[in-house]
């Protein structure tokens, strides 16, 4: 049963929910800024989108699949125009959701008015005179979207978050008072700062009858070990991010759930960073390179990872891809086989191009005349710590100083989007820029990858049902608890 009140400039839900039958404490690493799913760039922020709200398509095992969509879209013979039928659905406040909220919220977003960021997500699809996108509401149910040019990726867009649906009603401040109109499993119905989110089931979801009862607690844990321990004593069901220490003894016995995301693991560089004032860009690049060429990623994989992880041959999964059927329009491989101090002396030529000079030492390692010393940031992500501690004494085989600063979340989020560092650790997911820009980011060695992605969850022994999506959010939407 659904309750329209109008306390505020437009209808919020207040929803007769049933009996909760369980509660599921989760772990949460960040409080998002915004709740709205167009923005979410991190992995926490698409996972509270994507247990939210629902789009055209999504994610499952690995493959893209209809979502609101009634089949895959119809494309033209040119591939230039998208038709797409969808299914009839409601939002939670019980307002009908069609083509035109699509149609509606990729227009504002296109507009900026979500920011410049969230705006070039929508860079493949043509403009009319105006500056609209050009996406017709065929009917109520219908959807044509015309590309600029051929994309064969544009169906892995479509199942991004910046194409989901908001309600017409869409306000920030809603959402931080715990009421948002949204259309996914479960509906937001209580958020605490800095301690908690309460989500609880959607009764208007599409497919509501096949969603348990259950009340979501996003937990707030930023540190990794708090969030392990509070797990241990009992205070979550379910936490992501185990310390290293613990990963292998719980993947080998089975307590550790993995999954492929569609990420890569990168170590990536501010090619404006002060560093470089004083080279040239082939030397630039260079440096970059002796840098990659020093990263043992066998190491990576086998003692950092402990995942059975795949050493990355490019900023886009390969596995993904492949699951995809997108390889060979998308994946580029670079020169990263068989790196680590084998390459030592092949680094050390590569910085004597720069302008370096260097003393052999007695036990053949290499010491600069002037000292090189670079710094890198990570949030306090365990994982990320441990493989930015490895590449540090990588680099130190030629007698480079590298310094790793460990930032909280937020100020590592900032300091990337302002462009403060040297090096960052960090995973990237294949958007759109990256598509269109990762063959000349790898090849001036912007950007380093290490390792596909993949992540790993611990739960109650009595929680089962959790998925997840190729972004490396868990999936909610079939969760069970027993008794």
């Amino acid at each position: 049963k659904i309750i329209k009140s109008d306390t505020s400039s437009h209808a919020v839900q207040v929803q007769t929910q049933e009996p909760i039958a369980h509660e599921v404490r989760v772990r949460l690493g960040t409080e998002p800024e915004s709740l709205n799913p167009l923005t979410a760039d991190t992995e926490d922020a698409i996972e509270l989108a994507m247990n939210s709200y629902v789009g055209l398509y999504q994610y499952k095992n690995g493959k893209i699949v209809p979502a609101l969509a009634t089949d895959y879209p119809n494309i033209s013979k040119d591939g230039l125009v998208y038709t797409i039928t969808l299914k009839s659905s409601l939002w939670s406040n019980g307002d009908s959701l069609g083509a035109v909220d699509f149609a509606r919220t990729w227009n504002r977003g296109n507009a900026k008015i979500y920011g410049e960021k969230v705006a070039t997500a929508y860079d493949a699809i043509a403009e009319n005179q105006d500056g609209s996108l050009q996406v017709q509401v065929v009917d109520p149910n219908t959807l044509k979207i015309t590309l600029k040019q051929k994309n064969d990726s544009f169906l892995m867009e479509l199942a991004s978050p910046q194409f989901l649906p908001l309600h017409e009603s869409y306000l920030d401040e809603d959402a931080a008072n715990g009421q948002m109109v949204s259309n996914g499993a479960y509906l937001l119905s209580g958020w605490i700062k800095n301690q908690q989110l309460t989500y609880q089931k959607n009764m208007n979801y599409m497919q509501a009858d096949n969603v348990s009862n259950i009340q979501l607690d996003y937990c707030i844990y930023p540190e990794d070990a708090e969030a392990y321990q509070a797990y241990c004593d009992g205070k979550l069901a379910v936490t992501d991010d185990i310390p290293s220490s613990d990963v292998t003894v719980l993947y080998q016995n089975g307590s550790l759930h993995t999954y492929d995301v569609n990420a890569t693991e990168c170590f990536f560089a501010n090619p404006n960073a002060d560093l470089y004032k004083n080279m040239s860009q082939d030397q630039a690049v260079a440096f970059r390179k002796a840098i990659s060429r020093l990263i043992d990623r066998e190491y990576l994989t086998g003692a950092v990872g402990q995942l059975d992880q795949k050493q990355a041959q490019s900023a886009l999964s390969y596995t993904s891809f492949q699951k995809l059927n997108l390889l060979s329009l998308l994946y580029i491989k670079g020169d990263y086989a068989h790196t680590g101090m084998s390459c030592s002396e092949e680094a050390k030529n590569l910085l004597s191009g720069c302008g370096y000079r260097f003393i052999i030492n007695s036990d053949t390692t290499y010491t600069p005349k002037v000292p090189i010393v670079i710094t890198a940031i990570t949030d306090s992500d365990t994982q990320n710590l441990e493989i930015l501690k490895s590449i540090q004494n990588d680099v130190s085989m030629i007698g480079i100083t590298l310094n790793i600063q460990e930032l909280s979340r937020e100020d590592y989020y900032n300091r990337v989007e302002s462009e403060q560092y040297d090096f960052a650790i960090g995973r990237l997911l294949p958007t759109q820029r990256l598509i269109e820009q990762h063959k000349k980011w790898m090849n001036h060695y912007q950007i380093i990858p290490l390792y596909d992605s993949k992540d790993g969850y611990l739960c109650n022994d009595n929680v089962t049902g959790i998925t997840s999506n190729s972004f490396g959010a868990k999936d909610f939407t079939k969760l069970v608890v027993a008794k």
